[in-house]
């Protein structure tokens, strides 16, 4: 259904595929780390995610004390904000609260995917644009870009062709 999808709206398989396959990683590991563990670091911080984020780029020997104070290197705890940071971005889009994201990607990670990228497609709607909804997550790979804001364009047949796909799935035939 993705293939179709993404086939349908003139982006070759080789990069399309490339580009979902990363954002499902990038959603995934968002879910799974953005979440729990960023809820962790605040309560043993008592910061929040962004002031942690802040703190990273404006204060570099206390975010390596803050690390150092929680066996992390400072690597290792930068990964933990940037999930967080991504979760909240993935969420917003999709117009949905974290743990809503979270809990959709675990239980249908395409149709937490095709939220994804319904928000894109309508992000003028709320005032802004598709591009610069990505420039806010940080999204700024050629390939990637073009793939997201190309699904998000068409995000009704995205939808249909990964419904068509489930249903033959599971009449078992091909599409």
């Amino acid at each position: 259904g993705l293939s179709a999808a993404l086939s349908s709206v003139g982006i070759e398989a080789e990069m399309g595929g490339s580009a979902i396959s990363k954002t499902l990683v990038n959603m995934q590991v968002a879910s799974k780390t953005g979440f729990d563990q960023v809820k962790k670091l605040e309560e043993a911080t008592g910061m929040t995610r962004r002031e942690l984020e802040l703190m990273a780029n404006l204060d570099g020997e206390g975010f390596k004390a803050i690390a150092s104070s929680m066996g992390m290197t400072t690597t290792e705890l930068n990964k933990i904000v940037k999930a967080g940071k991504n979760l909240e971005g993935f969420s917003a889009i999709a117009g949905m609260t974290g743990e809503q994201f979270k809990q959709a990607f675990e239980k249908d990670a395409v149709g937490a995917l095709g939220k994804f990228i319904e928000g894109l497609g309508n992000a003028e709607d709320k005032g802004t644009s598709a591009i610069e909804l990505l420039d806010e997550m940080g999204i700024s790979e050629v390939r990637l870009r073009d793939s997201l804001l190309r699904a998000g364009n068409a995000s009704d047949l995205f939808s249909e062709a990964v419904g068509r796909s489930n249903v033959a799935w599971e009449e078992n035939t091909a599409l």
